[in-house]
């Protein structure tokens, strides 16, 4: 082999492993694309979409909906919802929620339901119509309502967490002892 030959062949492997590289950092969550899989917290989608600033208005999936993740990229999650015939594309805020989309999916996706059995009644209730009630533990909450944006609520150890019904209303919910207090 030629010099010439050498030098062309590790430039045309360079560019190979950058361009796989690229790509994985393009989407990192390609290979969950035809996985089926569980909401590990309540959603809603409006006109089809899903912002993961988590409005609070339209159609309610609850914590173990079953839904398959059709096509993913580097800012959104594009999920079919069986049951309901529905799709719904999530589209990340990262301004507001601080996470890139594997750690999106990681938060709002698994393979298994939510072990709901520990919790009361009343709180299964209020889990599955997405509802916030007084006396709901935090981990309640969270699978009710979904993560606080983190801009506003940058940790569930807080004792108030922000969350928006819509784009110009929103929700404070504070908690005593793990436990909420009030909401207003």
């Amino acid at each position: 082999m030629t010099r010439h030959t050498v030098i062309r062949t590790l430039a045309w492997l360079s560019l190979v492993v950058f361009a796989v590289a690229c790509g994985s950092k393009t989407n990192p969550i390609q290979q969950y694309e035809g996985s089926t899989v569980y909401t590990q917290t309540g959603m809603w989608a409006e006109e089809g979409r899903h912002h993961t600033t988590n409005y609070s208005q339209g159609i309610h999936l609850p914590v173990n909906t079953r839904v398959t993740i059709q096509d993913t990229n580097r800012e959104r999650i594009i999920l079919h919802v069986p049951e309901m015939d529905f799709q719904v594309t999530m589209i990340n805020a990262p301004k507001h929620t601080q996470k890139d989309i594997e750690e999106i999916y990681n938060q709002y996706f698994g393979n298994a339901q939510v072990d709901l059995s520990g919790f009361s009644a009343a709180e299964r209730r209020a889990i599955e119509r997405g509802e916030v009630e007084i006396g709901m533990s935090k981990e309640a909450v969270l699978l009710a309502r979904g993560y606080p944006p983190s801009h506003a609520t940058p940790s569930t150890n807080m004792d108030t967490w922000t969350y928006w019904r819509h784009r110009f209303g929103r929700n404070l919910v504070h908690f005593k002892n793990g436990r909420v207090s009030e909401i207003e």
